[in-house]
């Protein structure tokens, strides 16, 4: 769900970037600002992350899913924290996703940017 919004987000740019600009040839304008848009999309996904986090304690993906995110002691994690679990989700992913499978051998379901930021996803 949170990488289809996410996806969304970013092909509304791409679209919107096509019509501002004029652009006549897209794929070539594609192949030319995909780094620009990989990088976008890098840095929407950790503010999508992060601002959710931090405002209501879990993104749409994790309302489906019936979960929520807290601190190991209960509490709903700081901005900081939330900032800090999101940015760790990139070497999370880098790591071939290894970071989020990590959560399926976790005795509490933890994955490695939960692990390192002190947070854990808790079932509804």
């Amino acid at each position: 769900m949170d990488l289809a919004l996410l996806v969304a987000a970013d092909a509304a740019c791409i679209a919107a970037s096509f019509r501002a600009g004029h652009v006549r040839y897209p794929l070539d304008f594609l192949r030319e600002t995909a780094p620009l848009f990989g990088a976008l999309f890098v840095l929407t996904a950790v503010a999508y992350a992060a601002l959710l986090t931090a405002l209501c304690g879990r993104t749409p993906g994790m309302v489906l899913a019936g979960h929520h995110l807290r601190r190991l002691d209960g509490s709903a994690p700081t901005t900081s924290e939330a900032m800090l679990r999101a940015a760790l989700a990139l070497p999370s992913a880098a790591l071939g996703l290894f970071g989020f499978a990590l959560a399926l051998f976790d005795r509490r379901g933890q994955s490695l940017h939960d692990k390192l930021s002190g947070c854990i996803t808790v079932v509804d």
